[in-house]
This record gives structure tokens, sequence and C-alpha cells, in this order.
């Protein structure tokens, strides 16, 4: 059964929605551990723009008469965990920023494998997800400054 250009453009709209959700918890768990202020100035900048990205998705969604799926509870769960283990010994910029390029790498495969199956999403739901790839790019060349 092939999808209708709505079906498709629902289905992406979510999964930047959800996407997004988790770059703004993960900005939000990453803010709380760093002691590192300007790493934490990046991290809310990020925070910000992964929420914009949130927003606009919601809103797209809305004037197609959907509300936005949350992320998944396993997924946030999964985050959480991720992050609470991943710095319980290394709490540095440089291992956070090392976490955060391989979240954003994974996020970039995503969203190329979403541009492949929503081919029939309309071309708003393309140009979020473009959006949403460049921030993820550019977040990974920010980040590497903060290697050591």
């Amino acid at each position: 059964m092939n999808k209708t250009n709505t079906d498709c453009s629902v289905e992406m709209l979510n999964e930047i929605y959800q996407a997004a959700s988790m770059g703004v918890d993960g900005s939000e768990l990453l803010i709380n551990k760093t002691e590192d202020c300007d790493f934490s100035d990046i991290l809310h900048e990020y925070w910000n723009r992964y929420n914009d990205i949130k927003k606009e998705a919601a809103s797209l969604l809305s004037q197609k008469g959907e509300v936005p799926k949350g992320a998944r509870s396993g997924e946030k769960a999964g985050l959480w965990m991720g992050v609470q283990m991943n710095t319980l010994k290394d709490k540095t910029s440089s291992h956070m920023a090392e976490m955060l390029i391989q979240g954003c790498t994974m996020g970039i495969i995503k969203s190329e494998k979403h541009k492949k199956a929503y081919q029939h999403a309309d071309q708003a739901c393309y140009r979020l997800e473009d959006k949403f790839l460049a921030l993820q790019k550019q977040q990974i060349e920010d980040m590497k400054k903060f290697l050591s």
C-alpha cells in the first residue's frame, strides 16, 4: 500500500519532532553536568535551536490537523541512562563533546534515511529536515573545538 503525501509528511514531521525533542533533552542533561561556562553557553544555544525545530515541526503538524507524537519513553530513558553512565567518571567538556558528536552522527544517518523513506512528503517537511540536518552538522563542527 502506497502512503499518501499527507501520511508521509505527518510521519516525517513526527520523526523530526521526536529527534529535536531528544536534542533538547540531551542538551539540557549536559547543561546540568558541565562546569565549563563556554561549553554551557553553546549547549544553551543548541537547546534553543533544537527547540525551534521542535516548535516548527509541531506547527506544521498542527496545520495538517495532527498533534505531535513525543519521543518514545524507551529512547528518553536510554538517553538519560547513557548520559548518566557516560559522565559518571568523565564530566569534561571534551568527553561530552565527543558524546554529542556521536549522537549527532547517528541523527544525521537517521535524517538521511527519513529523506529517502518519506519521498512523497511535502516540500515544507524536506526543508525542515534539511534545516535539522544542517543544525546537527554545525553542532559537530562546534563540538570539535572542545575536543582535547
